[in-house]
């Protein structure tokens, strides 16, 4: 009975408790095994992201397109256009960020239940390590490590 109270008192205080809410926010509120495909806001510049999508819509049907609100108007409509040719839900998203970055996630199509797809970035189009990332790696590579940096005569 105890426990009743207490579980009862934290839902006052805290809200219901969440299943994995980290995930949930990177996926735009859906869980990582129901998502289908996801779009970064680099590849919505892309005109290949739209075939790549309704590709996915019709081997996945029944599904939602989930779109961060910040994405740009006119993306927006594109998308807006593409759901409603295509039969496909659109929910659009508020996040509690201000801003979007090239990397984040704009676009997430989920499906209801879980499938698990292990590949879910476009497959034409995958991300890169930036060019600060890959100079880093091989300046550590050529540079001998800390001791060989201490000791050596410059």
């Amino acid at each position: 009975m105890a426990k009743d109270i207490q579980d009862y008192l934290d839902k006052g205080m805290y809200g219901t408790p969440q299943l994995k809410p980290d995930e949930q926010k990177k996926y735009l509120g859906t869980f990582r095994e129901r998502v289908v495909f996801i779009l970064f806001l680099s590849e919505l510049s892309l005109n290949s992201f739209e075939e790549f999508a309704v590709n996915q819509f019709k081997q996945y049907p029944g599904g939602t397109l989930l779109v961060n609100a910040l994405v740009k108007p006119t993306i927006q409509k594109k998308l807006i256009h593409l759901t409603q040719e295509n039969e496909v839900l659109l929910k659009l998203v508020d996040t509690e960020h201000t801003t979007l970055a090239d990397d984040s996630i704009a676009v997430v199509y989920s499906l209801n239940h879980a499938i698990n797809k292990e590949d879910i970035e476009m497959p034409f189009k995958k991300r890169t390590p930036s060019a600060s990332t890959a100079k880093n790696t091989n300046q550590t590579h050529s540079s001998g490590g800390f001791f060989s940096n201490l000791f050596s005569k410059k």
